[in-house]
């Protein structure tokens, strides 16, 4: 006769399970893994499932890895050339999506730090090279043939920013087009013509994609991409404004931007130099950030920046596209598509970082 259904003191197990109901531990992980040699009726596998809850049963992952094959971890691996890593608002909010998406389809995932910068010395993580992750969501600096190596292995991986030249994993970006067009939109419409953009450490396919785009658009602006050959040099988006802010107050008056446009720390490190040095802004420059955040909101003056809702938004599809992708519900060479499907264009909030040369200072 089966024992009566008492739950353990220590951890549940299989056995535990198994003896409950009088039936073998061999068809209770079958069913439990959801196996699809499990030879039991409807019935049983209910009475298997419910018998699991009761006993608030969780399998251990490295026995259930061996059943399955799969881990039900994923990697959220963050480069290290990225300023203020894992406490950087634009990526603490895309790491919030990724966690909620894991969370409600039940896959833990495992946050690391890694340089993704340099291939001469680049070796796979540690997760990667013991198998121990289904697949990876890829955030940050990148170099292209570091990607390129990520193509290589067989683990899902969908990255989310960024523009590699060769389309080796796929990946999840703002439409830069839509964003310039917005950006250039706006700057024509209160009157700025000289502009200079932040964007020189970035990746070289970015800047290319950008320089790439500004000579296709028909346009008054005089826009430059400012510090491009400081990119090697590994700096974080703070130096890298301050070096910029030098670089525009040794040039004539007449041959400085009006406006500036980049990152949020890169804004504000180069908003605090020139004021720093007696300059004024919005009145001697105006300053708009590519994203916004506390920093921004709460610089003298308030920075005008696009909003980073949408970073959420990009965690949250961009880890639905590669699980569905581990659970066979799409190929993996569909997520390429996909990926560059998913476009959520922020909203430029107006702060008083900017004078409108048109009609005066554009307050709040």
């Amino acid at each position: 006769m089966p024992q009566m259904l008492t739950c353990p003191q220590n951890r549940t197990t299989l056995k535990d399970i198994a003896e409950s109901l009088g039936v073998s531990k061999t068809i209770v992980s079958q069913v439990i893994n959801n196996s699809p040699h499990a030879r039991a009726s409807q019935k049983l596998r209910k009475k298997i499932l419910d018998t699991a809850n009761s006993f608030n049963y969780s399998p251990l992952r490295s026995a259930q890895a061996l059943t399955t094959k799969k881990t039900r971890q994923i990697a959220f691996l963050l480069s290290s050339r990225t300023t203020l890593g894992l406490i950087n608002d634009y990526y603490g909010r895309i790491l919030a999506g990724v966690s909620e998406s894991c969370r409600k389809r039940k896959y833990q995932c495992i946050v690391d730090v890694y340089d993704l910068s340099n291939i001469e010395e680049f070796i796979f993580p540690h997760n990667f090279q013991t198998r121990n992750i289904d697949g990876c969501i890829l955030l940050g600096f990148y170099n292209n043939l570091v990607m390129e190596k990520f193509s290589t292995v067989d683990i899902p991986t969908i990255a989310i920013g960024g523009s590699p030249d060769k389309k080796t994993i796929p990946v999840i970006t703002s439409n830069l087009n839509n964003y310039f067009d917005r950006l250039f939109d706006y700057l024509e419409s209160i009157g700025h013509y000289n502009v200079w953009l932040g964007y020189g450490n970035v990746s070289e396919s970015t800047n290319n994609e950008i320089e790439v785009y500004m000579a296709r658009r028909e346009t008054k602006i005089n826009a430059q991409i400012v510090g491009k050959a400081w990119a090697g040099d590994s700096l974080d988006e703070f130096e890298y404004g301050r070096r910029s802010a030098e670089l525009w107050m040794s040039l004539p008056v007449e041959k400085r931007s009006t406006l500036i446009c980049g990152t949020s720390h890169w804004c504000a490190s180069f908003s605090s130099t020139v004021q720093d040095a007696g300059f004024k802004c919005p009145e001697d420059i105006s300053i708009v950030a590519g994203c916004d955040s506390e920093l921004v909101q709460w610089h003298s003056p308030p920075i005008t920046a696009y909003s980073n809702t949408h970073c959420y938004q990009y965690g949250l599809l961009g880890t639905n596209l590669l699980l569905n992708v581990l659970e066979g519900k799409i190929k993996y060479s569909e997520a390429f598509h996909a990926a560059a499907n998913i476009k959520i264009m922020p909203e430029l909030i107006e702060r008083k970082s900017v004078l409108n040369l048109k009609k005066g200072r554009k307050d709040e």
